[in-house]
């Protein structure tokens, strides 16, 4: 089953929606909004767990840990637990689209169980979608909470979230020209001086440390040699 899975994995208001449709357009992919089948199978104790829940999760964490530590192959026969649960609904919901050969599954929550899920499924196809950090942050202040970036921000640290889980997954396991596809933002230049002075603050926490870089215009002179025609230009964010 899992070769006939495709994991569309990106922050909230990257583009996976968009992108969702139109990879759903092929006759050969089924597509349905968001199922989070992973979600939930990931914060069972073993792998993660729920903080807020109606029963003691530091209690279910430790009888899972001790129930797969008893299991013949332990961790390979629980993964295989959770697959043949998730396997048996992708397989059923793809039933109902005769002629369609993939389940894609756009949900971007799994962003933040990718080392879960791709323990859970390693051979199924992941389109990982990426966009400007600072535009995501934008997108989704103005749809959802008017422009309070405070506000937002005190509701869900998103770039806290998505940005290092992200980035763990290209340190990990590197994706090829083919599944790694790149939203080229520049609406950072559109967004007003407030939008800009408000995300700045949460753009150095999460960005790397740039440096000045020496990029210099070169020409050639009359003799033929290149000459430096200015000196050291910072880079820009």
């Amino acid at each position: 089953m899992q070769e006939r899975l495709i994991f569309l994995i990106g922050a909230p208001r990257s583009g996976t929606t968009l992108l969702a449709r139109m990879l759903g357009a092929h006759s050969a992919v089924y597509q349905r909004a968001e199922p989070h089948l992973i979600t939930p199978i990931a914060h069972l104790g073993y792998y993660a767990k729920v903080q807020k829940a109606p029963y003691d999760p530091q209690n279910a964490e430790q009888a899972i840990h001790e129930l797969v530590a008893d299991l013949p192959r332990g961790e390979e026969d629980y993964l295989d637990a959770l697959r043949a649960y998730a396997d048996t609904l992708y397989g059923r919901m793809l039933a109902t689209a005769p002629g369609k050969r993939f389940f894609l599954d756009k949900t971007p929550a799994y962003a933040l169980v990718l080392p879960f899920l791709t323990r859970l499924y390693p051979k199924a196809h992941y389109v990982v979608l990426t966009r400007h950090p600072l535009a995501v942050l934008s997108s989704w202040v103005e749809s959802f909470f008017d422009g309070d970036y405070q506000v937002a921000l005190d509701h869900n640290p998103l770039l806290a979230r998505y940005v290092p889980a992200r980035s763990w997954y290209a340190s990990r396991r590197p994706t090829s020209a083919a599944s790694a596809i790149t939203s080229a933002s520049r609406s950072r230049r559109r967004r007003s001086p407030t939008a800009r002075r408000a995300t700045r603050p949460e753009a150095s926490a999460t960005r790397p440390a740039w440096r000045a870089t020496p990029a210099r215009s070169r020409r050639r002179s009359a003799g033929g040699r290149r000459r430096s025609r200015r000196g050291p230009r910072r880079s820009r964010w």
